[in-house]
């Protein structure tokens, strides 16, 4: 799937319509950019193992045949944006099972992530693309910081563009000038009101971020009768240390 395609590629319905689940080769480390209906890779992952349970015939990704062993969620990058960063960055983890954690994560696979949440229009991606450029000094890599923190970031951006799409999580971006204006106001008025939408919003998105971080330190705790050792994602581990302080 790339940004311009809208349809699972198991199912063929739209990708938006169900949650999306990303093929990982282990804990920490991706096998591929695909993303599916979570449901419809599920079932291909739950037939292959039936049929056998050797390396030989592991479950392979339908569109590049790399090999998987676990399926995930994607998070929603409303309620959880650092899990939603941590899901790409796996993408260009290194090491033995990905023990070396990316921490930047590249124009592609966020537009390639957004894609399977959001309904991508020409004039979001031309702003997302204009964000990462500014954000990245033109290197193409953001940071974690920079996806999820701060009046510019990345999720700042989906929450203003996108909070009609947020499944109920939606952060309303802040009204313009223009649109109060229009309201009768007057520009001391509408000047006025725009600084009190603006700082209604960044409340808001704070509160979001605050969330999802106590959410992911929950879950971590919630899993560690899980056998999957103390490789904790660093990026996790981050809001475990922020929420515990």
């Amino acid at each position: 799937m790339n940004g311009e395609d809208s349809q699972c590629a198991i199912c063929w319905e739209a990708i938006t319509s169900s949650a999306c689940g990303a093929l990982w080769r282990c804990q920490h480390k991706r096998s591929c950019r695909h993303l599916f209906h979570l449901k419809c890779i599920q079932q291909v992952q739950n037939s292959r193992e039936v049929k056998c349970n050797c390396l030989n015939h592991i479950a392979k990704c339908p569109c590049c045949r790399a090999p998987f062993t676990i399926t995930k969620e994607l998070p929603k990058i409303s309620r959880d944006p650092a899990g939603w960063f941590a899901s790409v960055a796996a993408l260009n983890a290194s090491g033995p099972c990905g023990t070396v954690v990316s921490r930047t994560v590249t124009e592609d696979q966020v537009v390639e992530a957004l894609s399977s949440q959001f309904h991508l229009d020409s004039y979001f991606q031309q702003a997302l693309s204009h964000r990462i450029e500014q954000l990245s000094s033109s290197t193409g890599f953001i940071s974690l910081t920079q996806f999820k923190d701060g009046p510019t970031s990345i999720v700042r951006l989906v929450c203003e563009r996108m909070g009609g799409e947020l499944h109920g999580e939606a952060v309303p971006g802040p009204r313009t000038a223009a649109a109060q204006s229009r309201g009768g106001g007057g520009g001391a008025r509408a000047g006025a009101e725009q600084e009190q939408s603006e700082a209604e919003f960044n409340a808001q998105l704070a509160m979001v971020i605050a969330m999802s971080q106590q959410e992911a330190a929950r879950a971590v705790r919630n899993d560690v009768s899980q056998p999957v050792g103390n490789n904790v994602p660093l990026v996790i581990q981050e809001s475990i240390a922020i929420e515990e302080s």
